[in-house]
């Protein structure tokens, strides 16, 4: 009787045991299986694919700040935390469709870089004439060449009447910033270049992209803006050539000896909280505008916000309609961000 005690003790140190050792072997298969998880996560700077799911974005520069540094080396688990949240723009798209006339066809895609989705589209697919978006292409071109070692930047590239002696570098600057047609027209005659945007045009699988790009939709010139966002293939000083490009338009004398006001359609709808970094196309026919067309990367510093969007207009009353369409953008997200906030 008197052994009783003893082996109850040993009982409950046996069952104490084997509850330790259990809690041990859990432990190491849940790390195990944390770290397989881990290893198999996709690397999110890999090249994305058409939907550009799995892409790690490297946001534009504001206007005084240097160029976006690779930031790869972050882990996976801090870059999603900072994720916002996805904004649906459709309604605010809609609304604005709604007041559109009958004879105004438009493609439009906008696109959430952050959350790699679409935030609103309308006829994304349909092809337009897209005037001097296609200059996106040859000018892209021509940084990957200056970034390949292929050509220098300070060459001398062609002479102009009004702009005298101009570099390739000087020229792939004034086609984005004043969509300058004394550089475009003579790159475009260039069988070779025409043959690398063609070969660009493939590789980005831009099926709805033809004659070299004056012809375009909505989504094609939306993965147009997204390779230009990444900029894998290019260095940082000549990211901050692009961008600046495309952020600092001033109103500049164009073709019949016109001021032409660059950013006077869908970036003068936005206020100074928005960086817009955009290349315009337009055909102005009699009296309504045959080609009005915008694509941009606009970012939103203090909420840490960027989209792409593309908007390409036909029979176009007034650029203003794209103008009020920036500000009504503008105004759901911000009253969408300070809610949350």
């Amino acid at each position: 009787m008197s052994s009783r005690p003893t082996d109850r003790r040993r009982i409950i140190e046996l069952i104490f045991t084997i509850i330790v050792i259990s809690l041990c072997i859990l432990a190491i298969v849940i790390s195990s299986v944390l770290k397989l998880r881990r290893n198999s996560h996709p690397n999110l700077t890999d090249t994305p694919d058409d939907n550009l799911s799995t892409t790690e974005p490297t946001t534009p520069p504001s206007e005084d700040s240097n160029p976006p540094e690779d930031s790869s080396n972050s882990s996976d688990e801090d870059y999603r935390e900072n994720i916002p949240d996805f904004i649906n723009l459709q309604p605010i798209v809609d609304q604005w469709l709604a007041a559109l006339d009958n004879t105004e066809k438009v493609g439009l895609m906008i696109y959430d870089l952050d959350n790699y989705r679409i935030a609103a589209e309308y006829h994304a697919d349909e092809v337009f004439d897209v005037a001097s978006l296609y200059k996106l292409l040859f000018v892209y071109d021509g940084y990957l060449q200056i970034a390949q070692g292929l050509a220098d930047a300070d060459d001398y590239y062609t002479r102009t009447a009004t702009k005298g002696n101009l570099t390739l570098s000087a020229c792939l600057d004034l086609m984005i910033r004043e969509s300058y047609n004394g550089c475009a027209d003579k790159m475009f005659a260039d069988s070779t270049r025409r043959a690398r945007v063609q070969e660009l045009i493939s590789t980005l699988d831009l099926s709805h992209t033809y004659d070299y790009g004056l012809r375009s939709s909505a989504s094609d010139l939306t993965k147009i803006l997204q390779t230009y966002w990444l900029h894998k293939e290019l260095t940082p000083d000549l990211w901050a050539q692009i961008a600046d490009s495309m952020l600092n338009q001033p109103p500049a004398l164009g073709e019949g000896d016109k001021i032409y006001d660059w950013r006077q359609g869908l970036p003068a709808g936005f206020s100074n909280n928005a960086d817009v970094y955009n290349k315009v196309g337009w055909e102005w026919d009699d009296n309504k505008w045959h080609t009005y067309a915008d694509a941009a990367i606009v970012d939103f510093p203090d909420f840490n916000r960027t989209y792409t969007m593309v908007v390409i207009t036909s029979n176009l009353s007034t650029e203003q309609k794209i103008t009020r369409l920036g500000t009504i953008l503008e105004e759901f997200i911000t009253l969408h961000s300070l809610r949350l906030n």
